[in-house]
């Protein structure tokens, strides 16, 4: 009796993906559901392999970098270090993460010792880091029985509009409100995101929301913000609604390069932008008082990016995540050039582009 191989188990899925399901498929979601299939089967057909190597040469050079790094935190190894000799993927992945934990904790320590040489070493930890995920993508895993073919993979969906909108989640909506007297309007619904990124700062929908209701008080042309819902029952987040502006958006997120601007209206926004950095910050005490200390009014530029930068960090070791050389790496880029401004702070727009202006 032969057992077949992973490799051949996988193809057969793949094959059956390819040429019998995807076929017989018209629904959109139904569609981008077999993209995510294929994709999750493509990679698992790559640890069968290519990736194995791949992790065999980023573990090599992950002890070599380990190695030059506690040289100069005048620190001891703590197990690992030698090369790898796994040949399964899940032992190599979990000597991986081994590693990079031990990084991790060795760039902590080399960023606070203010040697010359720890911001190149800092930026080859964060690279090392995303190498297998730089890497992996142009890995080729032929199908089981192509091995010794010359034919490469056929190559993967271009990147099209209408390809990323399957996965795009919109977090603005706009409706038509009909009164009892018969009247209509058009309102805008901004919704918090079903899976926030971050939960800080205007990253809620609530400091958004009470932000623009102190702007809508000049005159700044931005909507003027009507209700904000928090933990509603039966809701699946938090959202507020606001009047909807007139006119047209300059263009769609996905088709902003599609599209030519004139010199006049690149202007205007430029205008729009620097009004809104003239616009006093005590336009903003509700909001200050909510969410920000007293003490932030008084303070300089250099002083804001000191909180600012703090808080990022304070908020960074709150959170569950990944332990990450990359993040070493900013934070200490971050208040390695804190700028001596003595200005005092304004009001700013974190996406101030084409795509989003009216």
């Amino acid at each position: 009796m032969k057992i077949h191989p992973t490799t051949q188990s996988i193809s057969l899925a793949i094959r059956a993906l390819d040429n019998a399901v995807v076929p017989t498929l018209t629904d959109k979601s139904a569609l981008a559901a077999t993209e995510v299939v294929r994709h999750v089967l493509t990679d698992l057909l790559k640890r069968q392999g290519p990736a194995i190597k791949l992790l065999q040469e980023l573990i090599a050079e992950g002890n070599v970098l380990e190695r030059e790094i506690l040289g100069l935190t005048d620190e001891t190894a703590h197990g690992g270090g030698a090369a790898s000799q796994n040949i399964d993927f899940e032992s190599l992945a979990q000597q991986h993460e081994e590693l990079t934990n031990r990084i991790v904790t060795s760039c902590t320590h080399l960023s606070s010792t203010g040697d010359h040489r720890a911001p190149h070493l800092l930026r080859r930890a964060a690279e090392w880091e995303h190498a297998y995920y730089a890497k992996i993508p142009t890995i080729q895993a032929k199908l089981y029985g192509e091995e010794g073919s010359s034919n490469s993979q056929p190559p993967e969906p271009a990147l099209s509009k209408e390809y990323l909108e399957k996965f795009l989640v919109l977090s603005t909506y706009i409706c038509t409100v009909e009164c009892k007297d018969r009247k209509r309007e058009e309102l805008v619904i901004r919704n918090s995101d079903p899976a926030p990124i971050v939960l800080r700062s205007m990253y809620l929908v609530e400091q958004e929301y009470l932000f623009l209701k102190s702007l809508s008080k000049t005159d700044y042309p931005c909507p003027h913000p009507f209700d904000l819902a928090l933990k509603t029952e039966g809701v699946g987040g938090n959202f507020f609604t606001m009047c909807r502006m007139p006119g047209l958006g300059a263009s769609t997120f996905l088709a902003t390069g599609q599209k030519t601007f004139s010199e006049k209206m690149i202007l205007q926004l430029a205008e729009l932008l620097a009004k809104l950095h003239k616009t006093p910050l005590e336009t903003f005490s509700e909001f200050f008082e909510i969410y920000e200390e007293p003490a932030a009014f008084a303070e300089m530029v250099e002083e804001r990016y000191r909180r600012s930068i703090k808080s990022w960090s304070h908020y960074l070791s709150e959170v569950e995540h990944l332990p990450s050389p990359y993040m070493t790496l900013l934070f200490g880029g971050l208040n390695r050039n804190i700028p001596k401004d003595s200005r005092r702070p304004v009001p700013t727009h974190g996406d101030f582009s084409v795509h989003i202006s009216r």
